[in-house]
Parts: C-alpha cells; structure tokens; sequence
C-alpha cells in the first residue's frame, strides 16, 4: 500500500511539474546569405548549476522548439560546425511560451578572411539589430556613454555629440526603450555613466504605423537604445558640472536621475554665458528658435554660414555662437509602466530663458537687370525669449490586438527685442539712392497644442489591421511693437526725408483637425493591400495692422489702411488612397496613389474681398527596397506632394518692417507641386566595421512659389509672390568609413552635394538663379583604448552661383575648413586635450577680401577619488583670440557678406562631479570583462 501510495504523490509532482512548464521557439539564419540553417544544436543549459535540461537541433526550415522547460534563467547554446557559437541568456516564466525570433549566425570563414578583432565577443546580431555588450569595450572610469559609444564599432561621435552609426546619423536615443528628454541624444549620451549601460543596441526605427501594420512607409530613424544593467535601473546617480572664469564667463549644469525598474524620474538644469543654452546639440532649435546654418532660402538662394550658434550645422566649420549669450534653463522627466506593462506614460517638461545681444555689419550687393546697386548695413539687438515645452505619451494595450496612444506636445514662448538699423544704399557710381535709421521695438506671445490620438487593432488574421488617427493642433501668436525712423529717398538729385512713427500689431490664429482611417488586408502570402481615407479641417486667421498717431495727439488711433489687413483662410480637404506592396524575402515594391480633393475659402476683411478656389490632387507613390544580406541594402522612392502658399505670402498687406525692403503677399497664389526621387544604399561589415553609404535626391516643381522684386523709382525693392514652372533641385552624397590596415586607425572620406535652379522675375524680366556647393571632407581617426584620441577632418568646399540678370556675376570658390582634435591620457590622472579648427574662403566676386580664421582650444583635467568620479578642468577657448563672426550669403538677387560680433576667448576653471548611489554606485567600474557564461546574448569568436 505504502509503494502505491508513494508511487501516486510521485505522479502527481511529475504531473504539477509538467504542469508548470513552458516552451521556447525560435529560427537559425545565415546573417551573410540569409538563409536558413538547418540541423544547428540548440541547448537549454541551466544557469544556476550548468546542467543540461534540454537539447534539440533546427529542422531543414531552420527552426527549432525546446519543449517542457521548468520556469528559471536558461543559457541558450546554438553550435554548428560552418558557423560560430552563439549564446543567449533567457528567462523562463511558469507555462510561458516564448518565440525568440530569428538568431543570426555568422560564418567561420568569414571571420577568417576578415582576421578575429578584438573585443568582438561583445557584439551580436539579431534581425535588423545589432547590439553590443557595454562590459567587453574598455573605456577610461568615471567614463559617460558617449565616451562609449567612441570605442565601438562602426559608430562615431563628433565633438558637437553628434553620433553616426554605420554612416547614418542617429535621430533618436533611448535608455531602457524611452525617449528621454524628447528628440535630443546627447542629453543621455553625456549624463548618464557608461558603466551602467549593459547593452548598446543599434536599430532602424520604423515609423509607428508601419511597426503596426507591417506596411512599411519609407519612414525610418536610425536609433540606439542604452539598455541597463538589471541591477543598476535602481538607484540616483548623475552629473554636476560647475565652472567660471574672469570677464563674466560662467558655466554652471547639473543632472540627476531617478530609476526605480521601470519607472524614470530626471531633471536636468544649466546656466551659461558663453554661449550654450542646453545639454544638447539642438539646444538652438528648441530655446532661440533660429534656423541652421546651411540651407537654401525660399528664393532659391544657397547661404554659406559658418557660426549659427550651439550648432555649427557643417562638419568642416567651428562652432561660432552668434552675439553675447546668457541662457538659464532646465527641464524635468518621468517615465512609468504598470498594470503588467499594459499602461505606460513618458512625460518631459522643459524651460529656457536666453538673453542675447548682436552687434553686426553687412555689405549686399542687388542686382537688377542692368542696374546694381550696394547696400551697407549695421545694426545692434537686443532679444530675450522664455520658452515652456511640455510633451506627454500615454500608451494603453488592454490587450496584444488593441493599443490606444495618445500624444501631446505644446509650448508657450515669450519674447521680446529691440532692434536698431542704419542702412545706407548707393548706385554703381557711389550715388546715394536711399537711407534709412530705425528702431523696431517688438512684445510677442506664442502659445502651441498638438493632441494626437491613435487606436490601432489587430485581428486574427495576420496582418489584417484597423487604425484610428485623429489630431487637433492650435497655434495663436500674439505681438505688438513701435517703428520708428527716418527714410530718406533721392528725387530729382533732392535727398527728402520720411519719418515713421508706428504702431505695430500682429495676432495670428490657427486650428487644424484631421481625423485618418486605415485599413490593411493580406490578398495572399506576399501580398498587402492597405486603403485609407483622410478628412482635415484649418481654419486660420491674421491681423495686420499699422497705427499712427493722430494729428494733435499722443495716441497711435488711426489705421494705416495700406500697411493693414485682417485675412481668414479655411482649406478644407478629403483625401483617399490605396497601396499594394509586394513582399518577398530579398525585397519589397510598394505602389500606390492618393488623390485629395481641397477647397479654399480666403476672405480679405479690410478690402472686402472674397478668393474661393478648388483643387484635386494626386499623389503617386513608389517604393522599392532590396536587401543584399542583412547589412547591404538599397531602396528607391518615388512621390508627389503639394506645397500650400502660407497666410503671410497670400496676405496682400505691405510689411514695411524694413521700409525700403518692402514685402507684400499675393492672394491668387496657386498650390506648388512637387515630384521627388530619392535612393540610397548602404552597406555594413560589422567584423572590418566598414560602412559604405551613397544617396541621391531630387525633384522638380510645378507652380513653383517664386519671387517677383521690383527696384522702384525711390530707390525701394517690393517683394512679392508669384507661380512660376520651372524649378528644380537635386542633392547628393555618399561616404566611406573603415579600420585602415587592421589598426586602430579608421579613415573616413565623406562627399555631399546640392544643385538647384530656382526661376524668379526681378523688374519684370524672367530669370533664373543656378545654385551648387560640394562638400568633400577626408579624414582619419586613431584611438587607443582609453590611453589617446586623435581625429583629423580636412573639408573643402566647392561654390557656386550663376545669375542669368547678369551673367558677369558668376561667383565661384573653394572654401577650406580643416579641423583636428587630440585627447591623450597622462600619468597620474591627469588628461590633456586640444582642438583646432581653420576657416578661409578667397577673395571673388562680390567679396573683395579673404576671410581667415584659426580657432584653437585647449584643456587639461585631474581626475581623482577612488573611483575617478571626481574631475578638475581648466580651459582656455580661442587661445589665439582669432574668433570673429563671418558669413556669405547668395539669394536670387542678393549678394550679402555679413560681419557679427562673438565671443572672443576667454578661460574658465571647472569641476565636474559624477555620482551614485544604491546599486550604480556598488556596480564595477567599467572594464573589459570578455565573455561569461550567461552573460547577454553575444557571438563567441572560436577558430
């Protein structure tokens, strides 16, 4: 009785063990000729006693399942004899079933050709991600993740913090899958600590709606997620960084970070003079609003500019802020899941204050048909602007086919500014035509809501979804401000003078709500249909007006019918499509149309008049992506668009905010049409880490939003707007990065492009203005583990502008910007660095004299406590005091080279304190470690 007895409680603790197991899946690939591997062995080896529980081996389609595995951490060992041994780490659950995807392998041979590289036991591929394990790359302690990011791999990190991984930039960076702090990478790159970091994994992020539906869209970032180390999410840890020196020069910043598994508190704060207005290198574009460097302007025009603030915007440049700076901002994040991940919020507010004053002179060439004349130009301004941003995500799965997302970003902004202007224009004969002095003084509110709402479904059907997208964005601007001046104007050999004394005001009001449904069907196994249909809805109004005071008295009461206008636009629009892509497993072809149908209402108040128009549009798409292996690919695009005439330049009031520039909109505006091709390619060799990329774009325009100047008989230029065909752009570039002769050494040489032809009419005679710059930029980089840094970029720029007014003003140069930086370590702690940067661009032209600039910058730093978190600087910018601010600039007509104020040099002591506490401040320093059994999932290099 007792033996089945015992044989019973036997059998029932074999049947509730069984009862509690789980299974784990999954497929063996060839990473080189992505293909299946079939007959691979695949091993569950227990973690805690390295005991064998399961083995199996792949099928001949290459996948494999491990049945009846008991809830505990497994190290996953998949061998083959042509193939080098990969290792994971899972985690197993009671009764989970667990599909681990695609693992991929890479071939014995082919690390035999390319030679074993040290440190690649730290790298793994899986799918279209590849990740690297923090501990196997050695980088100096008390070392930040951008310092990480430096030794590996195919990824490269400028001195602005901007990163390239395998040729691309990075767009985005998360830490444990979340955005932090926005859109900005370096805000996590250069505070948080590398040794936290258990994973960098390198990935193309997909647009949300074609990660949904499968339906890719041609929208992809290039992202890299920090992933941390299981024991380190919990604790504070972060940076402070204070430092001053004489003339007023004071950079003062600090970071702290709560982590809790997965819940995310930081707040961040900065107060500078010398030019940097937040912790990133888009700190420009998010607190002072100001636009990049290189870029061509609405008239076609191509602008050479080496300064524009916290961002060069050119490789080859120095970083050149514009005027004094004084900026005091700061910013606060929270990020959370619960309800068994089902819930998620990732929430950031931010604020910033920047005070600047400018001081800047400028000469401008005009050229009319056969008339030039010149126009010099001072001025000195003064400008301070608060801004508040606040963003928030909330994310709701109920379920694994339902997720509900709901976005907000809005801001508020304040400024204010006074402006003083002397502008003197003489003819080719140095006659004066015009003059003017004024002050402008100007008060504005900006205040911005974008809401989103999304609700995707999936059914059970793969690939078979539903999504809900609905917006609602409002936008008001509120300003007002005084001109005042003296205009004076030749006539008849007589200087008559005109004096302003205006009122200004200026309020501007948006909604736009749009509402999409998309619905995708699998017709088959490779093919997907995917139709929609989009409604939207903008209403917009704008006021201008002008105000000067009445005779007898003090008050600005009467209208200025000439320079006012209140204007109300309304587009209304329905938009339907289709799109059928074609999947197979080398490439993929997508094509499709959208046609939308759009009604104008425009009513001018002031003039009472009525503009109602409609327009149907159709916008083909085309998309075609091969994939060669897993990291040589090529795509192709080809789609139309519609580009709508804004309120300002449909508005028919006079801005004479510039009195003898004049600018006033045009009402009969029609839509511009743009056709775009765009390709690339790229190819990656993660064992040479060489990248090779090359693209090309292009497109044309129909009713091309132009320009039409008019050089008036008081020595005035109007501006207006017109449609004119005939427009077209192309831009392109391509680059090689690589490891040179199996060193430490990787050279890089880099090439990009642009041509544009913009038409335009200046005094009624039709024209065209040819635009081309060619950037080519070799360069070499050596590092040395955590012992030497040295990188040298030698930039040369290619100009060239072509009038068809007057072809004897052709302007062609080359520019040369060379560029180096060198870190080395010395004993005892102690680092020195340096950095140089040379600019000259030759006399042509226009512009009678060269331009030189040698900018050198210098440091030395003293690290110490036990774990070197504690670091001692002293700098010394622009040591040769050679820093002035300088910029070229060639629109359709215009000719500008413009001289500003900046900061010259200046020296300052810091200190820079990083610290820890809970398991960060208990975790090792950062070091290489090699590979351990169950350590992350990583490719073990055997011969």
């Amino acid at each position: 009785m007792k033996k089945y007895l015992l044989f019973l409680i036997g059998l029932l603790a074999l049947s509730s063990t069984h009862a509690q197991t789980g299974s784990l899946s999954g497929r063996v690939y060839d990473s080189v000729n992505v293909k299946v591997i079939p007959y691979a062995s695949i091993s569950a080896i227990r973690k805690s006693d390295s005991v064998l529980v399961k083995h199996t081996r792949s099928n001949i389609q290459g996948k494999f399942t491990l049945n009846a595995l008991p809830a505990d951490t497994f190290i996953i060992l998949i061998a083959h004899a042509s193939f080098i041994d990969f290792v994971d780490e899972v985690n197993m659950n009671e009764k989970e079933v667990k599909n681990l995807g695609d693992y991929n392998l890479i071939q014995r041979g082919s690390v035999l050709r390319d030679v074993i590289i040290s440190n690649k036991a730290g790298i793994k591929v899986k799918g279209d991600t590849l990740e690297f394990l923090a501990d196997s790359f050695k980088v100096k302690q008390g070392a930040m993740v951008e310092d990480l990011l430096k030794v590996l791999p195919g990824i490269q990190v400028n001195k602005k913090g901007e990163i390239t991984a395998m040729g691309e930039k990075v767009e985005k960076v998360l830490v444990d899958g979340e955005e932090f702090f926005g859109d900005d990478p370096t805000v996590a790159t250069q505070n948080i600590q590398s040794k936290v970091i258990d994973k960098v994994q390198v990935f193309d992020k997909k647009s949300e709606q074609a990660a949904f539906t499968g339906f890719d869209d041609g929208q992809e970032q290039k992202t890299i997620n920090l992933k941390l180390k299981k024991n380190m999410n919990k604790g504070v840890f972060g940076k402070v960084e204070l430092g001053g020196g004489p003339d007023d020069r004071w950079q003062n910043q600090g970071m702290i970070n709560s982590f809790k598994n997965k819940r995310q508190i930081s707040a961040y704060g900065l107060m500078s003079s010398n030019g940097k207005t937040g912790l990133g290198w888009e700190d420009k574009n998010k607190y002072t609003g100001d636009g990049p460097s290189m870029q061509m302007d609405e008239d076609g025009g191509f602008m050479w500019n080496s300064f524009d603030g916290e961002e060069d915007g050119n490789s080859w440049g120095a970083q050149i802020p514009e005027g004094y700076t004084k900026a005091w901002t700061g910013g606060v994040h929270f990020a959370d899941k619960w309800n068994e991940n089902k819930q998620h919020i990732n929430t950031n507010y931010s604020f910033g204050r920047v005070n600047r004053t400018k001081s800047e002179r400028s000469y401008t060439e005009n050229l009319f048909p056969g008339n030039t004349f010149e126009s010099i130009d001072t001025s000195q301004s003064f400008s301070s602007r608060n801004t508040h941003k606040l963003t928030t995500r909330y994310e709701f799965n109920p379920d694994t086919s339902l997720a509900i997302i709901y976005n907000l970003n809005s801001r508020v902004g304040f400024t204010d500014g006074e402006t003083q202007n002397t502008t003197g224009n003489i003819n080719s004969n140095e006659v004066p035509i015009s003059q003017r002095k004024t002050i402008n003084t100007s008060t504005a509110t900006t205040a911005r809501v974008n809401n989103q709402l999304t609700i995707n479904k999936k059914f059970k059907k793969a690939g078979r979804t539903l999504s809900f997208n609905s917006s609602y964005n409002y936008n008001k601007n509120s300003g007002h401000g005084d001109l005042s001046g003296d205009n004076a104007f030749t006539i008849g050999g007589t200087l008559t003078h005109n004096l302003i004394d205006q009122k200004k005001e200026d309020d501007y009001l948006s909604n736009v709500g749009s509402a999409d449904l998309t619905y995708t069907e699998p017709l088959s196994k490779k093919f997907l249909l995917k139709t929609s249909y989009g409604f939207s809805s903008e209403n917009t109004e704008s006021g201008k007006k002008t105000f000067v005071k009445a005779a007898g008295s003090s008050q600005y009461t009467t209208l200025i019918d000439s320079l006012s206008n209140v204007y109300s636009l309304q587009v209304i629009s329905h938009t339907a499509g289709t799109e059928l892509k074609y999947n197979e497993k080398k490439y993929n072809v997508t094509l499709g149309a959208k046609v939308r149908y759009s009604s104008f209402d425009q009513h001018d108040a002031i003039r009472n008049k009525q503009y109602n128009y409609n327009r149907v549009n159709l916008f083909p798409t085309l998309r075609f992506n091969y994939k060669f292996d897993q990291f040589r690919r090529i795509t192709f695009s080809y789609s139309g668009s519609t580009k709508q005439p804004s309120i300002t330049q449909l508005q028919p009031v006079q801005d004479n905010t510039n009195p003898i520039n004049i600018v006033v909109g045009n009402p009969n505006l029609k839509i511009a049409y743009n056709q775009n091709i765009n390709i690339n390619y790229f190819s990656y060799q993660v064992l040479s880490s060489r990248s090779i990329y090359a693209g090309l774009m292009g497109g044309n325009t129909f009713n091309n939003i132009s320009s039409t100047r008019i050089l008036d008989s008081l020595g005035r230029t109007v501006t207006s707007y017109v449609n004119l065909n005939g427009g077209y752009n192309a831009s392109l570039w391509g680059g090689i990065n690589t490891k040179l002769f199996k060193s430490a050494f990787e050279g890089k040489l880099n090439l990009n492009g642009s041509f544009a032809n913009t038409p335009n009419i200046i005094n009624q005679v039709k024209g065209n203005t040819h635009t081309v710059s060619m950037t080519f930029t070799p360069g070499i980089a050596y590092t040395k583990e955590d012992k030497y840094y040295f990188s040298l970029d030698l930039g040369t720029i290619y100009t060239l502008t072509k009038n068809s007014l007057q072809t004897s003003r052709d302007i062609r140069f080359f520019s040369f910007a060379p560029s180096a930086s060198v870190t080395y370590s010395l004993p005892h702690h102690f680092e020195i660095g340096t950095d140089a940067d040379y600019q000259y661009n030759p006399p042509v032209g226009p512009y009678t004299n060269s331009f030189s600039r040698f900018i050198w910058n210098g440091e030395l730093s003293y690290k110490m406590l036990a774990n070197k978190n504690l670091e001692w600087n002293l700098s010394m910018k622009d040591i040769l005091n050679q820093n002035r601010g300088y910029e070229r600039n060639t629109s359709i007509n215009n000719n500008t080279e413009r001289y500003f104020a900046t900061l010259g040099r200046y020296w300052m002591v810091g200190m820079v304190w990083n610290f820890n506490t809970g398991p960060v401040a208990k975790g090792q320093n950062a070091g290489p470690k090699g590979p351990r059994p169950g350590g992350g999932r990583r490719m073990r290099m055997m011969r």
